[in-house]
């Protein structure tokens, strides 16, 4: 797999469909799992809301650098 972003033969915006989809997949387990859990413990779906947002907008955001990080070098 090249990791030049100049020529590569078209396959950048592939690479970022994939990084996408498995930071979006990430995200959306995070959130679901916390905000059950969340809910299990205080039963409280404001507080389970809050949780599983932050959960599942950090996991999107470590992938998103991670891949990014990757696909840059």
């Amino acid at each position: 797999m090249s990791s030049t972003p100049v020529n590569d033969d078209g396959q950048l915006p592939q690479r970022w469909a994939i990084i996408l989809t498995a930071a979006l997949g990430a995200g959306a387990c995070a959130g679901s799992i916390s905000a059950a859990g969340t809910w299990a413990h205080f039963h409280d779906p404001l507080v389970a809301l809050a949780a599983g947002a932050l959960a599942g907008f950090s996991a999107f955001w470590k992938v998103m650098k991670t891949m990014h990080s990757v696909v840059r070098r």
